[in-house]
């Protein structure tokens, strides 16, 4: 669905991704881990067209994504939930919601997909008229997810959704990452809790100073002595 090839990116005169390859199979859950400044986020803001590519090819579902507007790449089925969530904190939770849906014009359809996010996220329901910022982290959370939704993604690209949310809050998020992926939508996953990415992926990427060292199946990660001590914790 998704493929990378010998991808290089980064910001300004720093290069951050370094022949980066990688694919994302139809249907799949595919997470990307590893410390901090591995190139995780720049993949994601890259595919998106946030970044410019300096060499290597991006395409999804056979369409080169190499300098079109991040606009198209949404037109063609991305979305991305950034990290640290970035709503729009002076517009409601509706007008948010709205935002997300700016590329459909089918207005009916975006007023009843609206009132499915509000019945698929009661937290947000209860507040559908309140500004966006005086929500809570997981609320916000939550209507990061919903608004990258509204484009009808058939690839969701994850910025660490679990950032900030206390125990229960990650479980909530994690579950809903796979209610997702169930109903149809790929997943690309970055997120810091290394095991429970792994829990609920397919297969991951281990990226180390722009570069895939490693990509096996999640269970082949979780197991692996070198992962389970440098980024599990063990």
């Amino acid at each position: 669905m998704l493929k990378i090839q010998d991808l290089y990116s980064g910001y300004g005169n720093i290069t951050v991704l370094k022949g980066l390859s990688l694919d994302v199979p139809q249907g799949r859950i595919v997470c990307l881990i590893g410390s901090n400044g591995a190139g995780k986020t720049t993949t994601l803001k890259t595919v998106m067209g946030l970044l410019k590519i300096q060499r290597g090819q991006i395409e999804f579902e056979g369409i080169n994504l190499n300098d079109i507007s991040t606009a198209t790449i949404v037109r063609h089925g991305i979305a991305y939930v950034p990290e640290g969530r970035r709503i729009f904190p002076e517009m409601t939770v509706q007008e948010n919601l709205k935002i997300g849906a700016y590329s459909r014009l089918e207005k009916k359809e975006v007023a009843a997909d609206i009132d499915l996010m509000l019945n698929r996220f009661p937290l947000l329901a209860r507040r559908v008229n309140q500004r966006a910022g005086n929500l809570s982290g997981g609320e916000q959370q939550m209507l990061a997810i919903a608004r990258a939704l509204m484009s009808h993604p058939r690839l969701l690209l994850l910025d660490e959704p679990s950032m900030g949310l206390g125990p229960l809050l990650v479980k909530q998020v994690f579950e809903l990452v796979k209610e997702i992926n169930r109903e149809g939508a790929t997943i690309l996953l970055v997120e810091q809790n290394a095991r429970m990415a792994l829990e609920i992926a397919s297969e991951g990427y281990l990226l180390e100073t722009g570069r895939g060292v490693m990509h096996d199946p999640s269970e082949v990660l979780l197991n692996d002595e070198r992962v389970k001590k440098v980024y599990l914790g063990e």
